[in-house]
């Protein structure tokens, strides 16, 4: 457990690392839960994550695709059509530090690829939090709720749900509420018909 721990510690830093450095080459990415959401904790680093997801504008993927390379990050499929593809991954050779890298919150799929829909105009309203010191870009309240149900919402269906997102939505909604929209969040759900696997998790 303390080893776990202490790679965590080490992924947060690196991964804090690595945006300072984008942030030089003029780089701003949008982060998605991991960081955001852990350090909601009362021990941030006892909330695992195995990676780090940042979204991006799709014509920003070339940039961000040689910015990981000169920060000695590896693609994991190296001969991915950086242009072509909707989802790209980078991991560090003996490090922690593992990249996802998203081009929209979602990748294109029959089964929920709607949920893109709920987040056309996100990138306009993120806004900006600190963590230990260093300002990273992220998702607004109403839009990062729906992002972690819907993801969730994704994980159900083809690997399941596990408590840790649950938690996450709980500690999410207790740290946001009032700042959240639920009119917002009742209706965008139902629109593509998670309302009542929405209700489930809260219920949960």
């Amino acid at each position: 457990a303390v080893q776990i721990a202490i790679r965590q510690a080490v992924q947060t830093n690196e991964f804090l690392t690595l945006m300072l450095h984008a942030q030089a080459q003029g780089l701003d990415p949008i982060v998605l839960k991991g960081i955001v959401v852990r350090s909601l904790y009362p021990k941030p680093i006892l909330r695992l994550s195995v990676d780090e997801d940042l979204l991006i504008s799709p014509v920003e993927a070339e940039n961000y695709h040689r910015f990981f390379l000169s920060e000695s990050l590896t693609p994991d499929e190296p001969e991915t059509d950086v242009e072509a593809s909707d989802e790209l991954s980078y991991h560090k050779h003996d490090s922690p530090t593992y990249i996802e890298l998203h081009k929209s919150p979602f990748t294109k799929s029959d089964a929920y690829g709607d949920c893109n829909s709920l987040f056309k105009d996100a990138i306009k309203r993120a806004v900006r939090l600190s963590f230990d010191d260093v300002t990273l870009l992220t998702l607004a309240p109403t839009d990062h709720l729906l992002y972690l149900i819907c993801h969730a919402y994704k994980h159900f269906l083809y690997s399941g749900v596990g408590v840790r997102q649950v938690c996450d939505i709980a500690i999410f909604t207790e740290k946001y509420g009032e700042e959240i929209d639920w009119e917002r969040i009742v209706h965008d759900c139902a629109s593509i018909r998670i309302d009542r696997f929405a209700a489930a998790l809260f219920r949960v």
